[in-house]
């Protein structure tokens, strides 16, 4: 290989969809593509006539699965051809087709990992209450155990890994993993633009009460929505000009609407969907009091990295690599759904504008070393490396 690599990235969500993956690639392709790199992008679903300075090739989703692998498969061996570096984001569907064709072609394989859709799909299918490390351990049925065949083929082909914590990077040796291959880079977030606004307005708007309380999530049974759901009357009954407001789309989204009307606190909760629009997050970010992350595992969240740009104060829990940026002087750690544990540090944040404010001025310090600059420059030196190879 002579000048800079030519990279094909695979991954199976990118722009419009919504996802950490895609737009981690619309990030570093952007950026490469800018200092002379040649990227193409394979994807899963539609176009949105949106204009980049890489190629984006697309299979559509309505495909049924088995000839999608197949057209996956192909679609990567033919655009592998032209390709020094093949830059997989997931496991599974695009990872996949991204190792066989990397064996085929001998092109070297760069994998991102960020988390484990074996564990994640049992899960949601209350097939297991697990962590993600005991979960390895356990009898499978056909279904789960091909899922782990795929991410062990795709993670042992791929020349070098990179995750976005070291709670993966131990994971990963726990599945047989040679740590040796394995580098953690840190999800970048982006600097919060300045604009206009007013805060008592856009609640108005919204139908957001005197307090706000946000979560944004995707709507599964892991990221822990119904506990903090079954906190609400606790917390309304010492701060009831409250507003809980969800942003997120899942398959739980009616149980949870069923949830808080069981609680009978509907005059209190809003779920927004999915929030795309950036200065629309960032606007809600603004208007949010406390943001809550309820969650049974997390590799680094995307969104409390948001939060904490936006200068948010925060209650996540222990869980996965949270701890590994959110601590005691930057936000507040709770265990996984302890309704007597969140509802209380919910209720002091509350009570307390300085202490939301020192967090809040804190988690902003601690995420202005995310940035998308040292992102791109880290994953630059491996793309450098791996083709020096």
């Amino acid at each position: 290989m002579a000048g800079q690599p030519r990279v094909l990235f695979c991954t199976g969500v990118f722009p419009p969809a919504i996802g950490g993956p895609g737009k981690i690639v619309e990030q570093l392709a952007g950026a490469l593509s800018g200092n002379g790199y040649e990227c193409r992008v394979l994807t899963f679903g539609r176009d949105d006539g949106a204009s980049q300075p890489y190629d984006v090739n697309r299979i559509p989703l309505a495909i049924p699965q088995p000839l999608r692998l197949m057209m996956t498969l192909f679609k990567t061996l033919w655009l592998g051809r032209r390709a020094d570096i093949i830059y997989s984001l997931d496991t599974y569907s695009s990872g996949f087709a991204a190792a066989i064709a990397s064996q085929i072609l001998r092109k070297p394989l760069i994998q991102r990992f960020s988390g484990d859709s074996a564990w994640e799909s049992a899960f949601n299918a209350g097939e297991t209450d697990d962590d993600i490390a005991t979960f390895q351990n356990r009898p499978h049925g056909v279904r789960t155990k091909l899922l782990m065949w795929r991410r062990n083929f795709v993670l042992k082909t791929a020349r070098t890994i990179i995750t976005d914590s070291e709670f993966l990077k131990n994971f990963l040796q726990t599945i047989g993993i040679d740590a040796s291959k394995v580098i953690v880079i840190r999800n970048p977030v982006e600097a919060q633009s300045s604009f206009d606004f007013d805060r008592e307005a856009f609640k108005q708007e919204h139908g957001f009460k005197q307090n706000v309380i946000l979560t944004m999530a995707r709507l599964v049974p892991w990221k822990g929505i119904s506990a903090l759901i079954e906190s609400m009357p606790d917390i309304l009954a010492s701060h009831p000009d409250t507003t809980l407001v969800i942003a997120g789309v899942g398959p739980s989204e009616q149980e949870l609407k069923k949830l808080v009307n069981d609680q009978k606190i509907g005059n209190s909760v809003l779920f927004l969907g999915n929030v795309t629009d950036r200065q629309e997050k960032q606007k809600l970010y603004a208007a949010t009091d406390v943001f809550v992350l309820n969650t049974f595992y997390e590799s680094m969240s995307n969104v409390l990295l948001e939060a904490m740009a936006a200068g948010r104060a925060i209650v996540t829990t222990r869980a996965g690599g949270n701890p590994e940026f959110v601590n005691d002087e930057n936000g507040m750690l709770v265990r996984y759904n302890d309704n007597v544990q969140m509802t209380s540090a919910i209720a002091n944040l509350l009570d307390d504008a300085a202490l939301r404010q020192k967090l809040g001025q804190q988690a902003r310090q601690t995420v202005q070393q995310f940035t998308v600059e040292n992102f791109v420059n880290e994953n630059t030196k491996i793309l450098t490396g791996v083709q020096g190879v």
